[in-house]
């Protein structure tokens, strides 16, 4: 009897063979193995969106009893494809926001997995910032606003901030930030939070 006779058929839509290179997407075949003839098809989610498409548009149609994709461009492509198959998705930043699932309690439809970041930590960022140093009044935080992660991340930050006595000012990862930082540094009781949608990542800390 085939020992693997009984498992569910399943697909992959990955985000493989990005900084790693070749050694990610060796691992990736490497690993394969272990769900020998359960996995339908995979494919890289990583690339241009045609590229994407394709490997969407055959897991569709191969039907299998589930689908696997990571990050955000992958898991809206594969929707796109299906509403009926369902989707398990993993590394995605807003799932709400970006109308996967309608909530993250009730997802809805054919999609539910795990959130990449949970935007309720970041209120803890200036009640941190706050103990660590009692006199900080201001706080230059540092986001990408291109991305869901860090508008969701920086208006949790701006709402709470108020409330501890801090005012915030936000500073892209797109600037110069170490000459916008230096400006922010001339004036005492100052401190920085580093979200964790930036690109860079220099510590946490106040003035």
């Amino acid at each position: 009897m085939d020992r693997c006779s009984h498992l569910t058929p399943f697909g992959a839509l990955l985000r493989i063979g990005t900084a790693g290179g070749g050694h990610e997407t060796a691992q990736f075949h490497r690993r394969r193995s272990w769900f020998h003839s359960s996995v339908a098809a995979a494919g890289s989610g990583e690339g241009d969106a045609s590229r994407i498409r394709k490997h969407t548009a055959e897991l569709a149609a191969l039907s299998p009893e589930v689908i696997l994709t990571t990050g955000g461009q992958a898991t809206e492509l594969m929707l796109q494809a299906t509403r009926t198959i369902p989707i398990v998705f993993a590394f995605v930043p807003d799932p709400v926001g970006s109308g996967f699932v309608e909530s993250l309690a009730e997802p809805g439809g054919n999609a539910t997995g795990f959130v990449q970041f949970e935007y309720s930590l970041s209120a803890k960022w200036p009640e941190l910032l706050k103990e660590i140093a009692p006199n900080v009044n201001r706080a230059a935080v540092i986001w990408d606003p291109t991305i869901t992660a860090g508008i969701g991340q920086f208006a949790v930050i701006q709402s709470v901030a108020p409330s501890i006595g801090i005012d915030v000012r936000p500073i892209s990862v797109h600037s110069d930030i170490e000459r916008v930082i230096a400006g922010f540094a001339r004036v005492p009781n100052g401190g920085l939070i580093v979200a964790a949608s930036a690109a860079r990542r220099p510590s946490l800390g106040a003035n």
